[in-house]
């Protein structure tokens, strides 16, 4: 009877120990189905990205290169561009290569043509100062056509036009790893911007004089043998595009950019002078031009009053003899009608209009035998008192 007892005891726990165990495994496969549910959806929303407004991206799949329809009426395209939200597979199945391609990249010539800072100088304000000679395999020059020593300072601003071409034909280097290649291939994209920049610079200054480089402008014939003006910086862009454009590297020249430019340092005082003269030159260039078109402007407008007024005095005088040839006529209709009366008008008016014309006026007349003759004075007397003051001083 002792023994019943005992083995209910034993089977009852291991019972329990069963369930224990049932519901361990049952809360295991619960947080597995959780686990599950949570690395699915974190393997959906890891893909998502966005496309930011200064960038365009491409989407490697197991490293090729696809293509997607963003927009149905352009097809599908391997450029995802910008201002878009977009979803890949995570890394190693898809990567996403972010290219800047509005963002504008500025390169400098950094002291090549450029004579060389006083390394010898103790404080920061001398150490500015350049050095007067030109130190061999130090300062940097450029050499014009007139066999004369120029230094001038460039720079560049372009941007990636074609992302696709920039990325794989000219930024790709897969012999380096993920990391260090993007600062690798952002040096060498500078480093073959700044080559194809001084290439430019030193082709274009070779075929100019010192003094146009200087004035940064010069006046050549064109093929029509016409004077046209040519800068250097429209000049070193234009070439700077070719040379670009011929190694097709997915990048848009935007601004070409004289910084600075001088002589020598020992004919810097000389150019210095001459650049002076050259402006006073050009000042009274320009002041002789002002005066001229002053002058011409006041001629053109003496020349115009002078003309109106010959206009004007032709009118009246034609006018007035058109008045003369009407009178006449209708004279010459009076005296065809009646010529003793007319002559006779003709006379008292004549005579008339000559008397108006006198103070003092005599009339003589004579006899017809001539013996007998009257003077008469008709006008004014003369004054009496000068006659009577005359007379006074006289006694």
């Amino acid at each position: 009877m002792s023994e019943v007892p005992a083995r209910t005891a034993s089977g009852e726990q291991a019972g329990s120990g069963l369930q224990s165990l049932v519901k361990t495994l049952q809360v295991l496969f619960f947080l597995l189905r959780i686990t599950i549910i949570i690395i699915f959806v974190w393997l959906l929303f890891s893909g998502v990205f966005f496309v930011d407004e200064q960038e365009e991206a491409m989407l490697f799949h197991f490293g090729k290169l696809t293509s997607r329809v963003i927009d149905p009426a352009q097809g599908p395209t391997s450029l995802l561009t910008s201002g878009r939200w977009y979803w890949a597979w995570p890394y190693p199945i898809d990567t996403v290569k972010r290219i800047p391609a509005r963002k504008s990249i500025t390169v400098s010539t950094e002291g090549h043509f450029w004579p060389p800072i006083n390394r010898n100088a103790t404080d920061a304000a001398t150490a500015s100062i350049k050095t007067e000679t030109l130190e061999p395999g130090q300062g940097g020059y450029l050499l014009t056509y007139d066999a004369n020593i120029i230094h001038a300072e460039w720079s560049v601003t372009f941007r990636p036009k074609d992302a696709k071409s920039y990325y794989l034909d000219f930024f790709q280097d897969p012999a380096v790893s993920e990391k260090k290649r993007d600062i690798g291939m952002q040096r060498g994209i500078e480093a073959v911007i700044r080559d194809l920049l001084e290439n430019a610079v030193l082709a274009e200054t070779s075929q100019w004089d010192a003094e146009d480089v200087i004035r940064g402008s010069r006046t050549v014939r064109d093929a029509k043998d016409e004077e046209v003006v040519e800068t250097l910086q429209s000049n070193v862009t234009n070439r700077l595009i070719r040379l670009v454009d011929e190694l097709h590297i997915g990048i848009e020249v935007q601004q070409v950019n004289l910084v600075d430019r001088q002589p020598p340092l020992a004919t810097a005082a000389a150019f210095q002078q001459v650049s002076g003269a050259a402006q006073t030159r050009d000042e009274l260039v320009r002041g002789a031009e002002a005066y001229a078109a002053q002058e011409e402007s006041r001629a053109v407008g003496e020349a115009r009053r002078i003309e109106e007024e010959a206009i004007a005095y032709r009118t009246r005088i034609v006018e007035s003899l058109e008045a003369d040839r009407k009178y006449f006529e209708a004279m010459l209709v009076e005296f065809r009608k009646n010529p003793d009366t007319m002559l006779t008008s003709l006379y008292s008016e004549a005579l008339r209009d000559i008397l108006a014309q006198v103070q003092k006026k005599y009339i003589l007349h004579t006899s017809a035998n001539g013996e007998q003759e009257l003077r008469l004075q008709i006008g004014p007397e003369k004054p009496r008192a000068a006659n009577t003051a005359s007379t006074g001083s006289d006694q």
